[in-house]
C-alpha cells in the first residue's frame, strides 16, 4: 500500500515539542525555579506529591507578572529574556527559548498565582493546554509567584505510563534541586515532599553552609577552598580531599555565570589531578563557580542548557589544573587505604569491597591470629594428614637448558578434586596464599585465603537469610549516621529489607537515623559505610527490595579472612575442612577461583627439567 505524506495536526506538532522540553517531573521543576530565579527571587520554596505527578507546586517572591502578560505566558515562543538573535549571544538569564511555559501548559494542568510589588491585588489564572486563560480572578497573596501544576501527562497517557516504569525519576528531581540550590546560595530554598521539608537553605549563610545545607556533614567536612583570578574568568568552590570519593559522578558540580553545566573536558582534568591518591573508579567531589564573560560561553547548544561549549577551553583547562593540583596536593591526608593497580575489571560495587577489604589487610604485616575461624571449628578435620610446616627446597642435579620457548605456567582451575590425598601444608607467600602440596599426585594447591573465606561465609548467609535465621548483635550504644532530608526518606524505604539481612534502623531525630544492631558475623563492619554504599549505588537500593544475594556477598567480603594475616595451622586446616563442606568450594562469590593446581610437569618444564623432543 503507497504510503501518503501528511501533516501533523497543530495540536500533534505542540505535543510532540513539549515532549522535547518536559520529559518527567524533574523537568518542569528545573524550567519554573529557573524563571522564579530569573525573576529576582530571594527565597524559593518546591513542592510535590507522587514524585510530582500529582502535583508541583513552586513559589518564589520575585517580580510577578502583570495582566498583560498573563495573557500571553503560556503562549509558544513568547519570552522576556531576549528579543532578537544578538541579545542571545550574550544572554545571562536561565531560560530565554520561550517554550518551556508552554510545553509546561501542554503537558499539565496549570494554575498561576501572581502579585507585583505595586499592586494591591494578586491575580489567579487557570489555563487550557493551549496557554489559554481559562479563568482570571483577583486573590489576596504575598508579592511574587506561584505556579502549580496537576496532573502531568495525564493527557499523554503513553507518556505517564512510561514515568511509571522509571525507576529514578525521584532522584533526578533531588538532583535538580540540588544543583538550583547550590547554583544560587543568595536564594533561599525550601524543598517539601509529602509536605516534608526535604532541603532547606539559608541566603544569608555562608558558601561552605549552603553546601552542608545540601550535600551533608561528611562531604562538607572533607572540602578545601580554592579560588583563582584570571584575566578573562575567575574560579572560587570546593574539592574533596583524599578522603572523600565517591563511586559515581554524580556529586560533582560545576555553575558557570551561576547556570549549573556539564563539561567533561573540565570533569576529567580535574579527576586527573586525583589519580593515585584515592581508589580507582572512584571519583572526586567538587563543587564549583565559574564567572565568565558570557560571550565567551555558548550556552545555546542543547535545549537544555546545561552542555556548553566555551572559546577558551585550553586557558580553562590549565587554569583547572594547576588550581586543583595546588589545593590537593599539600593537603592530602595519611590513609590506611592504598589503592593499587587491579589486574581485573571492577563491574559492582560489590566487588570493589572485597577488593578494598584485601588491601585494607595489607596493613596487618605479619601479625599471627590464633583464632580467626571460630565459629567453623565444629567441622571434622580428622582427614588432614601431616601438618608438619617444611619449607626445605629440593635439590636435583643440573641438566642440559632445552631449546624451547618459555612459556606461561598453564594453570587448570577447572573443578580441581583438591586434596583428595590429604595434604602438606608448606607455607604461606605474601601472607595471602597458602601453599598445600599433594605429593600422591605430584601437585602444589595455592589457597587463596581470602576468597575461601569468603566463600564459606557466603553460603552459611545464604543459608542462615532463607532459614530466617541471621543472628544479631546489638550494638550497645548505637551508631548515629546524619543524612540529608532524600537519603534519610530513601534509608527509610527499605528499612524493613535491611532488617531481613540483619541490620536494625531507627528514626533518630530530623533526617538522622541509629542501626542498633547488625549482622552477628560482622563485628569489624563500618555501619555508615554500609548505608552510604547503599545509598550511592543505585543498583543496591534498588536490589535490597528484594534482597539479592549480592547484597549477602559484600557482608561475606567484610567479614573474610583478610591478605596479610599469617593463619596458624590449625586454622589453616579449619578454614580447609569447611571450605571442602562448601556446595561450591572452587570458586569465591564473585567467580573468582578459591584454589588453582600447578602439576610437578609443569614446574618441572618452567626449569627445563624435562626436555621436548621435536
Amino acid at each position: 500500500m503507497k504510503t501518503k505524506i501528511s501533516l501533523l495536526s497543530e495540536e500533534t506538532i505542540i505535543q510532540i515539542a513539549a515532549g522535547e522540553i518536559i520529559e518527567n517531573p524533574s523537568s518542569v521543576i528545573k524550567e519554573l525555579v529557573e524563571n522564579s530565579i530569573d525573576a529576582n527571587s530571594s527565597k524559593i520554596s518546591i513542592e510535590i506529591k507522587n514524585n510530582g505527578k500529582d502535583l508541583i507546586k513552586v513559589t518564589d517572591d520575585g517580580y510577578g507578572f502583570d495582566v498583560e502578560d498573563l495573557k500571553i505566558a503560556f503562549k509558544r515562543h513568547t519570552t522576556s529574556k531576549i528579543s532578537n538573535i544578538e541579545e542571545l549571544k550574550n544572554a545571562i538569564s536561565l531560560g530565554f527559548r520561550g517554550e518551556a511555559l508552554s510545553s509546561i501548559a501542554n503537558v499539565s494542568d496549570v494554575t498561576l498565582i501572581t502579585k507585583k510589588a505595586e499592586d494591591q491585588l494578586g491575580k489567579i489564572a487557570k489555563f487550557d493546554h493551549n496557554g489559554n486563560i481559562l479563568d482570571l480572578n483577583e486573590i489576596v497573596t504575598n508579592n511574587g509567584t506561584t505556579i502549580i501544576c496537576e496532573n502531568l501527562f495525564d493527557n499523554i497517557p503513553v507518556r505517564k505510563k512510561y514515568l511509571n516504569l522509571k525507576k529514578y525519576e525521584l532522584q533526578k528531581t533531588t538532583d535538580i534541586i540540588n544543583r538550583l540550590a547550590l547554583s544560587h546560595p543568595d536564594i533561599s530554598f525550601e524543598y517539601k515532599k509529602e509536605d516534608k521539608i526535604i532541603l532547606k537553605t539559608d541566603r544569608n549563610s555562608s558558601l561552605l553552609n549552603n553546601i552542608y545545607s545540601v550535600l551533608g556533614k561528611e562531604i562538607s567536612e572533607n572540602l578545601m577552598y580554592i579560588e583563582g583570578k584570571y584575566p578573562e574568568f575567575s574560579i572560587r568552590g570546593y574539592i574533596s580531599n583524599n578522603h572523600l570519593f565517591r563511586s559515581n559522578k554524580n556529586y560533582q558540580f560545576l555553575f558557570v555565570n551561576n547556570r549549573s553545566v556539564i563539561d567533561r573536558d573540565l570533569s576529567r582534568i580535574i579527576e586527573k589531578q586525583y589519580q593515585s591518591i584515592i581508589p580507582i573508579n572512584r571519583y572526586p567531589v567538587f563543587i564549583i563557580y565559574m564567572d565568565i564573560s558570557p560571550s565567551l560561553v555558548d550556552v545555546n547548544i542543547h535545549p537544555k542548557k546545561d552542555i556548553i561549549k566555551f572559546t577558551n577551553i585550553y586557558d580553562l583547562e590549565l587554569a583547572f589544573s594547576n588550581i586543583v593540583k595546588e589545593a590537593l596536593l599539600p593537603n592530602i591526608k595519611i590513609s590506611e587505604y592504598k589503592p593499587t593497580v587491579k589486574e581485573e575489571k571492577i563491574n559492582t560495587i560489590f566487588e570493589i569491597y572485597s577488593e578494598k577489604i584485601e588491601e585494607d589487610g595489607q596493613n596487618l604485616g605479619n601479625k599471627t591470629i590464633d583464632n580467626p575461624i571460630i565459629s567453623f571449628r565444629d567441622l571434622s578435620t580428622d582427614y588432614v594428614v601431616n601438618i608438619e610446616q617444611d619449607t626445605k627446597v629440593e635439590e636435583h642435579d643440573p641438566i642440559d637448558i632445552v631449546e624451547e620457548e618459555f612459556k606461561n605456567i598453564v594453570i587448570n582451575n577447572k573443578n580441581p578434586d583438591f586434596l583428595k590425598n590429604g595434604y602438606r601444608y608448606v607455607g604461606n607467600i605474601f601472607f595471602q596464599y597458602l601453599l598445600l602440596e599433594d605429593n600422591v599426585d605430584k601437585c602444589l594447591y595455592l589457597l587463596d585465603q581470602h576468597a575461601a573465606h569468603e566463600r564459606i561465609n557466603y553460603e552459611k548467609l545464604v543459608k542462615d537469610y532463607n532459614n530466617k535465621n541471621i543472628p544479631m548483635q546489638n550494638l550497645l550504644s548505637g551508631y548515629i549516621i546524619e543524612l540529608t532530608g532524600q537519603e534519610f526518606d530513601d534509608v527509610m524505604t527499605f528499612k524493613d529489607k535491611l532488617l531481613d539481612i540483619g541490620i536494625e534502623i531507627d528514626e533518630f531525630g530530623d533526617n538522622s537515623i541509629i542501626i542498633r544492631s547488625i549482622p552477628a558475623y560482622i563485628e569489624s563492619l563500618n555501619p555508615e559505610s554500609l548505608i552510604r554504599d547503599i545509598l550511592d549505588n543505585p543498583d543496591i537500593s534498588t536490589s535490597v527490595y528484594d534482597v539479592n544475594p549480592y547484597e549477602l556477598m559484600k557482608m561475606a567480603c567484610r567479614m573474610s579472612v583478610k591478605k596479610g594475616v599469617n593463619l596458624s595451622n590449625f586454622d589453616v586446616n579449619t578454614l580447609i575442612a569447611n571450605l571442602k563442606e562448601c556446595e561450591y568450594p572452587n570458586t569465591c562469590p564473585h567467580g573468582r577461583p578459591t584454589i588453582i593446581k600447578i602439576t610437578k610437569d609443569e614446574l618441572d618444564k618452567e626449569f627445563f627439567r624435562i626436555q621436548t623432543h621435536g
